[in-house]
């Protein structure tokens, strides 16, 4: 994959395949740092927990584009960032 493709936007088979393969990257280190989230103090971990979540909402779109990233940003729809905050907020009222 040359930068020119990158450039030229080219959502070819084998970026595509990078994507999918940084995507299940990204869940690993995201599964592996979700426990850390109950030994911090709780404003702390609202915010990791957010983090976490929103981060895991942007994989979910990018696998919704079939990886297909390059000219077309992958988004969060506005009720769903407005679900993640509202949990957020809860967090932090326990």
């Amino acid at each position: 994959m040359s930068e020119a493709a990158i450039r030229d936007e080219e959502n070819s088979a084998a970026f595509r395949e990078l994507m999918k393969f940084e995507v299940a990257r990204a869940r690993e280190w995201f599964a592996q740092g979700l426990p850390l989230i109950a030994q911090v103090n709780r404003q702390l971990a609202v915010d990791l927990d957010l983090f976490s979540r929103g981060g895991q909402e942007i994989l979910n779109a990018i696998e919704r584009q079939e990886y297909a990233v390059l000219g077309r940003r992958p988004a969060i729809s506005r009720s769903r960032k407005l679900a993640l905050i509202a949990r957020a907020a809860l967090g932090r009222l326990r």
